[in-house]
């Protein structure tokens, strides 16, 4: 699950930048403590909503984007490399 270690890690360093504990972050967007840890940890990927609660919480805008490979495929196909997703301008695979 590298998407979801890869998106725990941009969660954890955006709080830490605004000097927040995982207990600040999780009063902000409604959560448990728990469950800001495990999300840093790579052991959840969390669901849109949430993720909108998050971006607010860490005064971060959401960026989800779907961009067409070029190359000619056909829709639906994945790339040559397999599906990926691009998180904090990095991509990863989902």
């Amino acid at each position: 699950m590298a998407f979801a270690r890869e998106l725990g890690r941009l969660v954890r360093d955006r709080r830490a930048e605004l000097g927040l504990s995982q207990t600040d972050l999780a009063d902000r967007c409604g959560m448990k403590q728990p469950q800001i840890s495990r999300l840093e940890t790579g052991g959840t990927v969390p669901t849109l909503p949430l993720l909108r609660r998050l971006a607010r919480a860490l005064d971060s805008d959401l960026t989800i984007s779907l961009t067409p490979h070029d190359g000619g495929g056909q829709p639906g196909d994945p790339g040559p490399d397999g599906d990926d997703l691009i998180v904090g301008g990095r991509g990863i695979r989902p």
